[in-house]
């Protein structure tokens, strides 16, 4: 009986070892990605005219790449002249220009779409150094928010109904075109942070200053829901460091005018 237990103990010892490894190479690989994959649903208010706004694009797709190995290398470490490609059904392959710091940027123009649903995979490499990540874009948020709002008050929006990681919020002021508020990550840090939170949100609360134009105006409030790739989404990268987050910024118009006299 001994002769027989010893080999299947040595058995699933290597497979033990095997797996250990393994989560061990992926917590110490070099090559860390940071992307975002947001869409932008067109409104259905006619109050609300996104051309001329960083929204403008029905879809957006950045990535961060870095050589680091631990958070605090993040922005120090950010890796440029890399090949960033894109793959999807609805658009075929398509190539990131690399934008410099580390970032690789897709957008309508290139051909780039957001449909809800679709899965999609994005590889990276340089030299003899690649990875690759895959996913499905999230589903859009169904909400309806009050179309008036009292200046400089704060709006909460509830998404406890939802099973989100978390949400992209921006407010665009319609009588300027400016961003009044906006938690949307810029950099390779602010997008790990964005990712790496307690994994649910339940409602986000927009400042009150968002709000703050003296004479009132017309509000565009766009909320993506967020989803986060699963660390065994990714192949070849770091995935105690990396993240990919898909959501889709659906906007209604919120007005802060005054009541017009009867």
């Amino acid at each position: 009986m001994r002769s027989l237990v010893l080999p299947i103990v040595l058995l699933v010892g290597c497979s033990w070892l095997d797996k250990a490894k393994e989560t061990i190479d992926d917590y110490t690989n070099p090559l860390v990605a940071e992307g975002i994959m947001l869409g932008v649903a067109a409104p259905e208010s006619d109050q609300i005219d996104l051309s001329g706004t960083d929204y403008a694009d029905g879809a957006t797709f950045s990535m961060f790449l870095a050589d680091a190995a631990s958070v605090d290398d993040l922005e120090s470490a950010v890796i440029g002249g890399a090949y960033v490609q894109f793959k999807a059904s609805s658009t075929g392959s398509l190539t990131a220009s690399d934008e410099g710091a580390g970032l690789y940027l897709l957008t309508s123009a290139d051909g780039l779409e957001y449909t809800p649903g679709e899965e999609f995979t994005v590889s990276a490499s340089k030299g003899d150094v690649s990875g690759k990540v895959s996913m499905s874009e999230a589903q859009p948020v169904d909400l309806t928010l009050d179309e008036t709002h009292e200046p400089n008050q704060a709006l909460t929006i509830d998404l406890s109904t939802y099973d989100y990681d978390s949400a992209l919020v921006v407010v665009v002021d319609m009588t300027t075109g400016g961003v009044t508020f906006s938690n949307q990550p810029e950099d390779i840090k602010g997008v790990y942070d964005f990712t790496h939170g307690d994994g649910s949100v339940k409602k986000v609360t927009i400042p009150g200053d968002a709000f703050s134009e003296p004479n009132g105006s017309v509000y565009a409030v766009g909320v993506a829901g967020m989803k986060v790739a699963s660390g065994d989404a990714f192949d070849g990268v770091n995935t105690l460091l990396s993240s990919m987050m898909t959501g889709q910024l659906v906007f209604s118009a919120v007005s802060t005018l005054p009541d017009l006299p009867q």
